[in-house]
């Protein structure tokens, strides 16, 4: 049976977020068979369709990762609901889970 790879982000860029930790946590909860691989967005620059053609190794990186893995986590903050929600996003599907403080 083949790995599922999960490539995870944080979408706060601070070090002691708790997005970031959230991510820590999750890997040692992963099921026999599946890896996270936590990807640090910082350098990676908002969005210019001036530049696209000529991407940022950062963002070329990124976008190789995401061909890669079989399913995205990400966590970010919801500041307007003060909770946290981790979105998974897997083969086309996707899931939404708020974890509220």
């Amino acid at each position: 049976m083949e790995k599922l790879r999960i490539l995870g982000f944080a979408g706060s860029l601070r070090v002691g977020s708790y997005n970031r930790a959230l991510l820590r946590a999750a890997t040692d909860l992963l099921p026999d068979g599946t890896t996270l691989e936590i990807f640090d967005l910082d350098g990676i620059p908002p969005f210019n369709q001036d530049v696209e053609m000529n991407m940022p190794a950062k963002v070329k990186e990124f976008k190789s990762k995401i061909g890669e893995a079989d399913a995205i986590l990400g966590c970010r903050d919801e500041y307007a609901r003060k909770g946290k929600r981790v979105q998974i996003e897997n083969r086309g599907s996707r899931r939404h889970i708020d974890c509220h403080s």
